[in-house]
């Protein structure tokens, strides 16, 4: 009996000191929860801090590249206007030099054409005066000196109405050859002058 009341009694004692061994390892893994949700909390807290202030550090250097990029862009668009500006000047200025320097030639040519015209003012007189002497060589070779002397001024003169350079119906062909007798005498066979094409011998001798 008194084995049994002991046994009893240590089997009491064990279940009391398990209850007590329970009871304190609940509180105490109420504790290591507490401690854990706590732990939780704060590293929760750190991570946030820390993801904000590495989104704030991300947005600055994004805000300072998009600034800069900003800043590049505008730079390379006044360089590109200066460039712009620059080349359009050239441009403009490459053209007014072409105009002028056609203008200039354009001057010159028609100075060069005015001298020119110019100098063949003189020698188209010379030809035009050649070719009265041609037609009174032609005329003299054709008819003789005495008929040209008289012939020569109405052929080379303008005629300028019928009543000045057709001659009379009514005057007799005796009135119109007796001047051509009188100056006949005035030349000599010998003359160079009186010779047909005698401007060829004068234009030789010149």
């Amino acid at each position: 009996m008194r084995t049994r009341l002991g046994a009893q009694r240590e089997a009491e004692e064990m279940l009391a000191e398990a209850s007590t061994l329970r009871r304190t390892a609940a509180e105490e893994a109420e504790t290591i929860v507490a401690e854990a949700e706590t732990l939780a909390t704060q590293l929760v807290t750190e991570a946030r801090e820390a993801a904000e202030q590495l989104a704030a550090e991300a947005k600055e250097r994004a805000d300072g590249i998009l600034a800069r990029a900003y800043y590049e862009a505008e730079d390379l668009q006044r360089h590109t206007e200066e460039e712009r500006a620059r080349i359009r000047e050239e441009v403009v200025a490459a053209g007014r030099a072409e105009i002028e320097e056609f203008r200039a030639r354009s001057a010159d040519s028609l100075d060069s054409a005015e001298a020119g015209l110019s100098r063949l003012a003189p020698s188209l007189e010379g030809a035009v005066a050649t070719v009265s002497e041609v037609l009174r060589s032609l005329e003299v070779l054709r008819h003789g000196p005495a008929e040209v002397e008289v012939a020569a001024p109405a052929v080379l003169a303008p005629r300028t109405s019928g009543s000045d350079t057709d001659a009379d119906p009514a005057e007799p062909p005796q009135q119109a050859a007796e001047p051509a007798a009188e100056v006949a005498p005035a030349t000599k066979p010998d003359d160079a002058e009186a010779r047909p094409l005698g401007w060829l011998f004068r234009a030789s001798q010149t």
